[in-house]
């Protein structure tokens, strides 16, 4: 749902119709620079060897710094109506990246999912009511 659709039009509100459409724009590209960002980490953590060894030496603390920013991503994403699945499998790589091998894997697939998300253009829809 687009936030225009939230303030009925009864041609009093066209400022707040534009606000909106701001707020939104904003959203998408918020959600879309957080995607880069965790995106990134996610591939630094999947690289084998350096991956392990930044989470061990962090005493796993960087697996909860990754959750906390999947999650704040999946607000975003869901506030500015952009796709939240590569965020939702962020959440799930966290939890389990634990497990050795199982979680290089989940923060590869997570990194390429989370990348391509965010490189791909973004519909803006505007409604211009009459």
């Amino acid at each position: 749902m687009h936030l225009t659709h939230i303030i009925p039009d009864d041609g009093l509100n066209k400022p707040w119709t534009s606000y909106l459409i701001c707020l939104e724009v904003f959203l998408l590209s918020a959600a879309r620079i957080m995607k880069w960002v965790s995106g990134g980490f996610e591939a630094l953590l999947g690289i084998p060897v350096l991956g392990g060894l930044l989470v061990i030496a962090s005493g796993y603390y960087a697996l909860v710094v990754m959750l906390l920013l999947h999650i704040a991503t999946l607000v975003v994403s869901a506030s500015g109506g952009a796709p939240k699945h590569g965020s939702i499998l962020g959440i799930v790589t966290s939890c389990v990246a634990w497990i050795p091998f199982v979680g290089m894997i989940m923060h590869i697939i997570t990194a390429v999912i989370l990348m391509v998300d965010a490189a791909k253009k973004e519909k803006t829809v505007i409604d211009v009511a009459s």
